[in-house]
């Protein structure tokens, strides 16, 4: 599906599953989530390592209905929660997080918008092989209203300037 210049997955169309590459299953207590996303309306998980099968979900991106972005860790204990910026309604935006042993960071357009301490306790453990986008840890129907363009996953905290080039890289097939 297309929208504007770049193929876009709609978001409440349901759950994309892949086997994750092992970078990407090698995040751990460090690394870095990126997605360029058209929001709507509704709630719901953006991406995630997670394997429902075994029900563990080791770290996932979550908007909520006000656009408020959060990183969560570890499903089911639910042992981390950051919370993030909002994000305009109907826009495309590079929305990402970054965090290691001391600090999670939050990134809108290749910008900090904010930062929270991390909690070593807090931070992903390493227990699926899957990565899914569009999925759910509840195991409800929760799917936000939108498009994903683009997800990038990093088995490293990216610094701001990288960040910045990240978005200047990328932005021409968002706009």
């Amino acid at each position: 599906m297309t929208d504007g210049a770049a193929r876009a997955f709609p978001l409440a169309g349901g759950t994309m599953d892949y086997a994750a590459p092992d970078p990407v299953r090698a995040v751990e207590q460090q690394g870095s989530i990126f997605v360029w996303i058209k929001v709507g309306a509704d709630a719901g998980t953006i991406a995630a390592r997670a394997d429902p099968g075994t029900g563990a979900y080791d770290f996932w991106l979550w908007l909520g209905a006000g656009g408020q972005v959060a990183l969560y860790a570890n499903y089911p204990d639910w042992q981390g929660a950051y919370s993030g910026p909002a994000l305009p309604a109907v826009t495309w935006a590079l929305l990402g997080v970054t965090w290691d042993e001391k600090t999670v960071a939050f990134y809108v357009d290749g910008k900090e918008t904010g930062t929270a301490p991390a909690d070593p306790a807090g931070l992903p453990r390493r227990r699926s092989s899957r990565f899914q986008v569009g999925a759910d840890p509840s195991g409800e129907k929760v799917e936000p209203a939108g498009l994903i363009g683009s997800v990038m996953v990093y088995n490293r905290p990216l610094p701001a300037q990288e960040v910045s080039i990240l978005h200047l890289g990328t932005r021409a097939r968002f706009r």
